[in-house]
């Protein structure tokens, strides 16, 4: 029998300076994505800053935007990324919500 998992483990800001550790659903990823299994990402300056309440957000956030990992999910139509690739990812200009990314 395997087991799917169907959460991950991430460290949240759920207030100015305020951290937790959490589960968040997994999700699949949607057409044209992939889903990465992180194994470490980067919390810059900016991250630091808005979990201070720098900038103005919606709590709770998951910091980090500088991700490593390998693709564990594969979307429809998604073509020349496969199953068990390392990848890294820069910026992306949003917010991970459910890491999924909103990234």
């Amino acid at each position: 029998m395997s087991h799917h998992p169907t959460t991950y483990t991430a460290v949240q800001a759920v207030g100015p300076g305020q951290l937790e550790l959490t589960q968040k659903p997994l999700v699949d990823p949607a057409p044209g994505q992939v889903r990465l299994r992180v194994e470490a990402c980067g919390v810059c300056h900016s991250d630091a800053a808005t979990v201070e309440e720098a900038f103005p957000i919606q709590w709770p956030r998951v910091p980090g935007h500088e991700a490593v990992g390998v693709i564990d999910a594969v979307g429809n139509n998604v073509e020349g990324w496969t199953l068990g690739q390392r990848v890294g990812v820069g910026f992306l200009g949003g917010s991970c919500v459910s890491f999924g990314l909103q990234y």
